[in-house]
């Protein structure tokens, strides 16, 4: 479901627009530039390979193929990780972390 918000949010604040533009700068699926998940698979719908809705679905099956890597390669038994809980206040939490880092960088 997170992902799924993620992606509407991403079509409602430009993704097919940022897409398309690199697309007219001369940019292909081949360069770095198109390397972020979701820039291939929109590339896909605007050079006509399908429609929008399988460039969705291809961008739902990239991001939780990452998503189980990312699982895969950072425990949450590591005690060298510190984790976030970024689901109820982003804004705040990301505030207080940087303010923690600030404090400690300083002393």
């Amino acid at each position: 479901a997170r992902v799924q918000g993620r992606l509407e949010s991403m079509r409602n604040n430009g993704w097919q627009e940022e897409v398309d533009s690199l697309r007219r700068a001369g940019y292909s699926p081949a360069d770095y530039a198109f390397s972020g998940i979701g820039y291939r698979q929109m590339f896909g719908h605007i050079s006509g390979e399908y429609d929008l809705e399988e460039a969705v679905r291809l961008t739902v099956v990239a991001t939780n193929r990452l998503i189980r890597h990312q699982g895969n390669w950072f425990k949450r038994s590591d005690r060298r990780i510190n984790w976030f809980d970024m689901t109820l206040d982003p804004k705040q939490t990301t505030e207080t972390i940087v303010e923690a880092a600030l404090k400690w960088s300083n002393q």
